[in-house]
């Protein structure tokens, strides 16, 4: 002021306040002359200028709750934020202006906070997986290089349906949690009709496939022999793919057997011949061809026997002689007186047939 509070006037030295250096300056007021005063000196203090600091805040992940804005810093300084509070809800980088206030020597200052956008994790399907299989291991990475734990930690196939399991992205990842949502089919059990008993050294059926509920797949051994008997195994493999299990066959190959009759001897030209057994001596049943013995044709005659297709038995031959009739020759006797002593009638023919006479 170049009038002071009681008229007088007069001129400072220095001329102004300068703000530009923070200390104590001493300005000398001098009266302008004619005026019965004296000059008088002014301590003028300048303030250094505060710049206020606060702690950085963030990044923050976009959509997270966001901390308040401090309103007072580091240095005690109260002031108000432009924009007022953090919005997380659009990712980028916002700047943020604190205002000092007033009457206090605080500069204005910014804060500028980052909002990372929200990556949205994403994994390769697994599955589906069959029942009771060995489960592939749950990727630690996501397909954006996201690193996490899952829980469960691995995969159950031991019952089927769905297994779910949950990635949670470790922290400092603005990710978020995937849920993976895992098919497992059920175990499927392969059927077939069984096959045999099977006769040896006949021809044997293909083995099947597919099975009767339409599993594809293959046998070891992949064909029935039947040159040999007993119990023979055959496994089916199922092919890639469907959730079968193997299967077990057992196939019983039976012993091939000959039938044994009791022999026909030889039977005397139009005698009565005996009929032909239908019935082996080991039960095993069949017919005939020819059906029956002819007692007209002399000669030898050959009969085969063919079992019944049920038993494991081989056509056999029987041969059958029929042997023609002899008359008896015998040297004539008499004539005889009566009364005279008669021979004996001979007990054998001329050609050995031994015999009885009637009367005797």
């Amino acid at each position: 002021p170049v009038v002071s509070r009681n008229g007088i006037q007069g001129t400072w030295s220095p001329s102004a306040i300068d703000t530009d250096v923070p200390g104590t300056v001493t300005y000398t007021f001098t009266p302008d002359p004619g005026q019965c005063s004296k000059p008088v000196t002014m301590d003028i203090t300048i303030i250094d200028e505060v710049k206020p600091t606060f702690v950085q805040l963030g990044p923050f992940c976009q959509y997270d709750t966001a901390p308040d804005l401090p309103t007072t810093s580091l240095e005690g300084i109260p002031g108000t934020w432009d924009p007022s509070a953090i919005d997380t809800d659009v990712a980028g980088t916002v700047t943020y202006t604190f205002t000092p206030e007033a009457g206090l020597c605080a500069l204005p200052t910014t804060m500028d906070v980052v909002v990372d956008p929200e990556i949205k994790t994403t994994f390769a399907q697994l599955g589906p997986l069959c029942q009771n299989a060995t489960a592939p291991l749950l990727p630690a990475t996501s397909i954006e290089g996201i690193p996490g734990t899952w829980d469960p930690a691995v995969v159950s196939t031991a019952l089927d349906g769905t297994f779910t399991v949950d990635f949670t992205p470790d922290p400092g990842y603005c990710a978020l949690p995937f849920t993976m949502v895992i098919q497992i089919d059920p175990e499927q059990d392969p059927e077939f009709d069984q096959i045999g008993p099977i006769c040896q050294n006949t021809p044997a059926p293909d083995l099947p496939t597919p099975s009767l509920n339409g599993v594809t797949g293959s046998w070891d051994p992949s064909i029935i022999d039947t040159s040999a008997a007993g119990v023979f195994t055959f496994i089916f493999t199922a092919d890639p793919g469907q959730c079968a299990l193997t299967y077990t066959m057992n196939i019983v190959i039976d012993e091939e057997v000959t039938p044994e009759f009791d022999p026909i001897g030889s039977i005397c030209e139009l005698s009565d011949a005996p009929p032909l057994l239908t019935t082996s001596k080991e039960g095993i049943t069949g017919t005939w061809n020819p059906a029956a013995i002819n007692n007209v044709n002399v000669g030898s005659q050959t009969f085969t026997f063919t079992p019944d297709p049920e038993f494991c038995a081989v056509p056999v031959n029987m041969t059958v002689i029929v042997v023609p009739m002899i008359t008896p020759q015998f040297n004539p006797i008499g004539p005889i007186c009566q009364f005279e002593d008669a021979p004996t009638l001979p007990e054998t023919s001329l050609e050995g047939i031994p015999g009885t006479w009637k009367p005797a």
